[in-house]
């Protein structure tokens, strides 16, 4: 299988950074920068192929084969330091298993049997979550129609201006193996990633031994990220990177020399290809880190700090520069976004009263699920009408979304709440702050700047964006950031620690309820959380959250490829689902051709063939006139979907 060739090219990527004397620094130091080297890698062949028009199943078989067989010969000519590296990965992990206690063997079972888990779910049930049968995966099969990664017309607009480094690593991964069905299993490999990154940073605040496990645990059991690390949806992967332009810029200003400065300027620029929230979350880590520039810079009269922040924002900014030239091409902004589509999710009215008034309602977000859910709720909506405002505001909520609280389906990727989570976070700035008060702690100076960092977050986050049912899932890289809090938090009030661990334990059996019952993606389903079972057919569940809709949908499906038709003309609503009527296009030549499209994207130019057919989510007439052709609606009896062609 042609993946392999990928995974790997990983491996071989990954030892041949180990072997170079810059990379000396042990196991998580090594994989942290291969990560970041193999994503520029991996960004940029994705451009080179999309510049040539031939990003296609062919080229990067070829790309990656040449790239492994560099990699092949470069081992061989440091064979030598190849031996000394492997004997020191060994060495490491004998180290690692010696200093395991009992407890740390029944928490690290524990970890791979839920890991294992989320893994299989991932494969073994085919990718179904709303956004990425929307634009996430739809926006895939239409770069593989087209060869390129060019912007073109769309009715759902995010398939062209949204940073798209995510689905980056997904069209390499499907299109390699010529189906979907690993495409769940990225968000998995880089909550992986988020966990070395994490322990790294536990180190630098001198945590490394007694709170490893502990880290890891929370992390894993954060609700939103053991559900979303067997889905397609982006929140992990930025997480990653968010995590680790937090490690390396803290190691900027602790370590001499370039290098930390180039693998910020990677973590930053990806960040921002992954996501946009990545602006909101990373401008209080970068506020510190450019202050904390300028003060070592007029005190030590040395300005080679200056110039390597500088090299770090230019190397952001290129990884950029292809995604932002043409988002500018189609609107003339680089982030591509419309007034219309800004003021969709920008608080259209802003102040302290909007401020703390979205505030409340991000943080009621995590007080589910039921009953709590509901009396959250209530105190949220009755705090708004003592200060006569509107909990409802549709200037401050995203269109069509009235507060709802929290969600009391705690197994849905999109809403599920953090309480236990939320909780620990409350306890450990309360912790801290106790011992700032009372003064007879010295707090580490980079929790408080982490502290500071993560208020200013949860701010920005709230007074900029309109609230939303899903921001849960948005918190993600705010939850991930806050584990080190939580634990040295907890150091400093040793007598609470044992309070801690009770809290891993139950997190851990949570997390379990999670993912055995995932509203998306179950291993035992109720009549309270999904209608899909895992003896379902693989093409029923990517319906898993439209089910009211799968039989039309596979049958307008089949009626595509029994009549072979190629070029489908598509007349969609912003939030319709088009991923699984192309769910085939790894393996047969299906375009999709958004007609009469309304929005930014429809100023795009491009070459447009004629359409075989006409697939509707929007319009139901008897007949569809496009470019002189009558079109026949086949399909008068469906309720949701509709599918026009000419009749022969």
């Amino acid at each position: 299988m042609a993946l392999l060739i990928l995974i790997i090219g990983f491996v071989l990527f990954f030892l041949s950074v180990g072997t170079t004397t810059a990379a000396r620094n042990g196991f998580k130091d090594t994989a942290i920068k291969s990560i970041l080297f193999f994503s520029l890698l991996l960004a940029g062949i994705t451009e080179l192929t999309s510049f040539f028009k031939v990003l296609n199943h062919g080229s990067l078989v070829i790309l990656w084969s040449v790239f492994s067989t560099c990699c092949l010969v470069l081992l061989y000519l440091r064979r030598s330091r190849l031996k000394l590296f492997i004997r020191n990965l060994n060495d490491s992990f004998q180290r690692f298993r010696s200093s395991m206690v009992h407890s740390h063997k029944i928490t690290f079972y524990a970890v791979m049997f839920i890991l294992a888990l989320v893994l299989l779910q991932g494969i073994i049930n085919p990718p179904n979550n709303w956004y990425s049968m929307t634009y996430h995966l739809a926006r895939i099969t239409a770069w593989i129609s087209q060869q390129s990664l060019s912007h073109f017309p769309t009715h759902i607009v995010r398939q062209v201006y949204q940073p798209p480094f995510a689905e980056f690593v997904i069209l390499h991964v499907n299109l390699l193996s010529l189906n979907d069905y690993f495409s769940n299993a990225v968000q998995f490999v880089f909550l992986i990633f988020c966990l070395i990154v994490l322990l790294s940073l536990l180190e630098l605040i001198g945590l490394k031994h007694q709170f490893g496990w502990i880290a890891i645990v929370l992390l894993i059991t954060i609700p939103e990220v053991i559900l979303q690390a067997s889905s397609t949806q982006n929140d992990i992967v930025v997480s990653f990177f968010i995590l680790s332009a937090t490690l390396f810029a803290i190691k900027s200003l602790k370590e001499k020399g370039l290098n930390n400065y180039v693998f910020l300027g990677l973590s930053v620029g990806f960040a921002i290809l992954t996501k946009g929230t990545a602006y909101i979350f990373l401008a209080p880590v970068l506020l510190f880190f450019g202050v904390a520039v300028l003060i070592k810079t007029c005190k030590l009269r040395k300005y080679s700090f200056l110039v390597f922040s500088i090299a770090a924002a230019l190397i952001a900014i290129a990884i950029n520069a292809a995604h932002y030239y043409r988002n500018y091409q189609m609107s003339g902004h680089i982030l591509g976004v419309s007034e219309a589509e800004q003021s969709r999710y920008a608080n259209e009215i802003m102040g302290p009263d909007i401020f703390v008034s979205n505030f409340i309602k991000n943080i009621s977000n995590h007080l589910g699920p039921y009953p709590l859910s509901r009396i959250s709720k209530e105190a949220v909506i009755q705090l708004h009408n003592l200060a006569g405002m509107d909990a409802d505001d549709p200037r401050t909520n995203f269109p069509g979304e009235v507060y709802k609280g929290a969600s009391d389906l705690p197994t849905h990727e999109d809403t599920a709440p953090n309480p236990l989570h939320f909780l620990l976070i409350l306890i450990a700035f309360f912790l801290i702050a106790k011992a700032l008060i009372r003064n007879n702690i010295r707090v580490n100076r980079l929790i408080l700047y982490l502290a500071i960092a993560i208020l200013i977050q949860a701010v920005l986050f709230s007074y900029y964006l309109k609230w939303q049912p899903w921001h849960t899932r948005l918190h993600t890289p705010v939850f991930m950031l806050s584990i080190p809090l939580i634990c040295y938090a907890f150091k400093i009030n040793e007598k609470y620690i044992r309070y801690l661990k009770m809290a891993a334990i139950i997190a851990l059996g949570y997390a379990l309820l999670v993912v055995l019952f995932n509203s998306s993606r179950p291993y035992l389903s109720t009549r309270f959380t999904t209608n899909i079972s895992v003896t379902d057919h693989r093409s029923k569940k990517m319906y898993a959250n439209k089910l009211h809709q799968y039989e039309e949908y596979e049958s307008v499906s089949s009626e595509i490829k029994r009549l072979g038709f190629k070029n489908i003309g598509l007349i969609l609503g912003r939030e319709d689902w088009e991923y699984p009527l192309f769910k085939n296009a790894y393996t047969h030549p299906l375009r999709p051709i958004h007609i009469e499209v309304k929005n930014i994207s429809g100023s795009v130019s491009v070459e447009r063939p004629e359409v075989d057919c006409i697939i509707s989510t929007t319009v139901y007439d008897s007949v569809i006139y496009h470019n002189s052709k009558r079109f026949e609606n086949h399909t008068t009896e469906n309720k949701f979907v509709w599918f026009y062609y000419v009749l022969r």
